[in-house]
């Protein structure tokens, strides 16, 4: 069975054959708003971990890894083959018809995805208090970790790891799947220095009736302005929170950090891109310039900066 049948017949939540994609009421939310908190799992988890319950009958959960945009995420050991895998453990208790759609929407997409830039998924698990998404283990954590432990990143390493990204995202755009959150955290590293994206809990297909919604996703220092307008979203929207990830990864924040929230967003849609820090070469200001260019039409595709050798 679809892992999403699975789910609503837990729920009794069933819809119409042809019903078209829930909007729950009050769920709308402006851009000065926040996400909706995350479930917090880590209770049912601990008491997991104190019995020894395996999930599915083979998966011992481990290590806390962070919390995504729809779950918080956990190590854990395959105790039939020695695989480690990246558990994303969801509350269905109380769950909204709006939230599981996303949810839904996440596992779909994740089930049609394979590419080496991509964090590949494995299986859906359930049970009466838990969803749980199994995918792909990448040892080196995100990008923002990588920040956190060492600081700065020189340009040609930022290239290397955009290039690999822009890879991921010309997969994606091919087939009209809009991210909608990347950054440093959405962006994991494997032991042998290779990126692949991550979280898909806010990714939509271009042609949704979503693209047109008066909802925000993603993260505000990371968003395209149409986004924060409410206008509407593409893949040309991906494209500008690529430009400041790479400001992200070269000076340790992402643009308008300095600032709230709100602040931030009012420079986002009111200057003309945002500010660029000194000594950039050429070709890598370039990019970024077509990153930052307003009008979604005349903005760069997913193309690499021709710095250096970025693969």
């Amino acid at each position: 069975s679809r892992p999403h049948f699975w789910v609503r017949s837990r729920l009794g939540l069933m819809p119409e054959v042809g019903a078209p994609p829930p909007t729950a009421a009050g769920e709308e939310r402006g851009p000065e708003e926040r996400p909706p908190e995350v479930p917090d799992v880590a209770e049912e988890i601990r008491s997991r971990r104190r019995n020894q319950t395996l999930i599915g009958s083979k998966f011992a959960l481990g290590d806390d890894l962070g919390r995504g945009s729809s779950g918080r995420v956990f190590k854990a050991l395959n105790t039939e083959n020695g695989d480690f895998a990246a558990i994303k453990a969801i509350a269905l208790t109380g769950i909204s018809e709006a939230r599981l759609h996303g949810i839904e929407t996440e596992i779909n997409m994740l089930r049609r995805l394979s590419h080496p830039r991509i964090v590949q998924y494995y299986e859906c698990i359930t049970d009466a208090k838990q969803l749980y998404i199994v995918l792909e283990y990448v040892e080196n954590g995100s990008l923002s970790d990588i920040l956190r432990k060492f600081g700065r990143l020189p340009e040609q390493l930022v290239i290397r790891y955009i290039a690999q990204v822009l890879e991921a995202l010309d997969f994606l755009h091919e087939r009209a799947i809009i991210h909608r959150d990347i950054k440093g955290a959405n962006v994991l590293v494997t032991k042998d220095g290779h990126v692949k994206l991550a979280d898909f809990g806010v990714a939509r297909l271009a042609d949704d009736h979503t693209t047109k919604t008066q909802s925000v996703a993603g993260t505000p220092y990371w968003m395209a302005p149409e986004i924060i307008e409410m206008s509407a979203f593409t893949t040309a929207s991906d494209i500008w929170s690529v430009g400041c990830t790479v400001l992200e990864l070269l000076t340790g924040v992402p643009p308008h950090f300095e600032l709230t929230q709100m602040s931030a967003m009012y420079h986002i849609v009111n200057d003309a891109h945002p500010p660029l820090p000194d000594g950039l070469t050429d070709e890598l200001r370039d990019f970024l310039m077509k990153c930052f260019v307003k009008d979604v039409h005349r903005r760069a595709r997913a193309a690499p900066p021709r710095v250096g050798n970025g693969r």
